[in-house]
């Protein structure tokens, strides 16, 4: 299974990277992609639409509604012309939003020229744990969020964890997948001081590296890689957050790169970076 990062940023967009986008290809023709934030603009570089020629229907998997997670559904025109796409968006009781009301606001007037129903997007709500997309099982689990959001594991491949505080449960959701990509938003000590704009401690909202560390090392998986990054933070200080993360849970821990290659195997092998 191919992994593309195409954004990994939260919030937003910075330091050259993109917000949450990543394109997974189980095979030449089938493709799907885990949120939907700016980094999705990045399907039109060459290298990538090389990839998916033979691509005809996209899946696009929502952990839940943040505009960090959906601004590049306003760019499906542009970077998915005439080809089929399907949204699969989480609904009640995994988190608190309609699927249809949440997107009919995001993509119709006053916000966007179109109306929902006028685009080549067709919407399937998940609404249940397990969901079969694109030949694969997908499991998904309600977390704790403003405005909930839901964990999403693809097959025993990987595990997406955005969007979420450290809850010590994620470890039994991702144990024995080969890949756990986890939101790390903070450090620890940034886990301790830092206050939202609303007045409430970020890590209410957010994980920290030594939470997300302890989950990884319960969680059994092959491989780390931390993702979710606030944008003020350099390459080279997620490089450094990547290895104290390593250095606490024992996991091999990948630094992603937005554009890089990452093949990923099923569980009890390792994950390999083409450059």
């Amino acid at each position: 299974m191919l992994l593309i990062p195409l954004g990994i940023n939260g919030f937003f967009p910075f330091n050259n990277r993109h917000t949450s986008c990543y394109l997974v290809m189980p095979s030449s023709n089938t493709a799907f992609l885990l949120d939907a934030g700016t980094g999705i603009i990045r399907l039109l570089k060459p290298e990538v639409k090389a990839k998916l020629e033979q691509v005809q229907e996209l899946h696009i998997i929502l952990s839940h509604y943040h505009l960090d997670h959906t601004s590049g559904l306003f760019y499906l025109t542009g970077v998915w012309p005439n080809r089929k796409v399907v949204c699969h968006a989480p609904g009640y009781p995994l988190v608190e939003a309609d699927p249809l009301q949440a997107l009919e606001k995001l993509l119709g007037p006053p916000l966007y020229p179109l109306r929902l129903n006028d685009l080549p997007l067709e919407i399937e709500a998940v609404t249940e744990p397990r969901k079969e997309i694109a030949g694969l099982e997908f499991r998904f689990r309600p977390q704790q969020h403003p405005g909930s959001s839901v964990g999403i594991r693809v097959g025993d491949y990987l595990a997406y964890i955005t969007d979420t505080v450290a809850d010590p449960q994620t470890a039994e959701f991702a144990r024995g997948v080969n890949l756990l990509m986890h939101e790390v938003w903070l450090t620890d000590e940034e886990a301790e001081h830092s206050i939202e704009a609303d007045g409430v401690p970020a890590r209410a909202k957010h994980s920290w590296v030594g939470a997300v560390a302890e989950i990884t090392k319960k969680a059994e998986v092959n491989l780390f890689a931390p993702i979710h990054h606030a944008p003020w933070r350099t390459d080279d200080e997620i490089l450094l957050l990547a290895q104290d993360i390593e250095r606490k849970c024992g996991t091999p821990v990948l630094a992603l790169q937005e554009g890089n290659e990452y093949l990923i195997s099923l569980p009890k092998t390792t994950g390999t970076l083409k450059k």
